[in-house]
């Protein structure tokens, strides 16, 4: 028995899963996953549990997930019986790309994979088009993804970050308007004197949409700390031009607090 596939690094979703609006996220992601198994060896095999750890979801909703893109012609699988025996000892899942009648997602004509000598290991792609429009999307998507977060002060969370990312690209946000939004908050930052540990991590602002928020360019010109007032205007650097402003003496726990950002 061959061992059991696994996919630790990356999925590719196929172009035409954004076209159809009767299925879930996670479904998306899934029909991606078994895609890429596709693509890559030839032949999509994980089990019900494999996939179950790789989306954190448990067994009965990987199921009933699998049974519904089965219900609607956008998964088929294969079944290979132990020899002489009705045990199951391996299925193969493939996705049945749909192709689009007039342009028009609301009728959808199913086309299934075909096999050579009726083994599923051995596919003959027939839609090199939608391929490679896929992939040409996720490496874009990834290079507009790092250009953005290499401005962002506190990187933490890249992946959770990079997901949010590309789901706002799905949803219709461009990059532009996101990298716009951040130069935003980053002057805001500037401006108001936020310390270091009031600025959100990565993760968090991709996450809280941050290219929906308004930000606030008034100057914080004062800030109490006991009774103690100080003009905070700290350093940060920014996806724009910097502005020339006058320097002014930082207080000492200042200056250390902004070598950091």
């Amino acid at each position: 028995m061959d061992k059991e596939q696994d996919i630790k690094y990356f999925t590719q979703i196929p172009a035409w899963v954004d076209e159809l609006d009767n299925i879930s996220d996670f479904q998306a992601r899934l029909i991606g996953y078994i895609y890429t198994f596709e693509n890559i060896t030839g032949t999509a095999f994980p089990s019900n549990s494999k996939i179950a750890q790789r989306f954190h979801k448990n067994s009965r909703s990987v199921q009933n997930a699998i049974s519904d893109l089965y219900q609607k012609g956008y998964l088929k699988s294969h079944l290979v019986y132990k020899s002489e025996s009705k045990e199951v000892e391996k299925r193969y899942l493939y996705t049945v790309t749909p192709t689009f009648k007039n342009d028009d997602p609301g009728h959808l004509k199913m086309t299934t994979p075909t096999f050579k000598n009726d083994y599923p290991g051995h596919l003959k792609v027939t839609d090199n088009k939608s391929i490679n429009k896929s992939v040409n999307r996720l490496v874009n998507n990834n290079v507009a993804f790092d250009e953005i977060w290499k401005f962002y002060p506190k990187k933490s969370g890249k992946t959770n970050a990079m997901k949010d990312f590309n789901k706002a690209l799905k949803a219709g946000v461009s990059p532009e308007l996101i990298k716009s939004k951040l130069e935003e908050y980053l002057k805001q930052i500037k401006i108001k004197g936020t310390p270091k540990q009031y600025i959100k991590n990565g993760s968090t602002w991709f996450h809280q949409k941050g290219w929906e928020d308004e930000y606030d360019f008034t100057p914080d010109l004062q800030r109490g700390y006991g009774n103690k007032k100080q003009i905070i205007e700290p350093q940060l650097a920014s996806v724009s031009e910097p502005v020339d402003e006058p320097e002014r003496e930082l207080p000492e726990w200042l200056t250390d607090a902004a070598k950091d950002l």
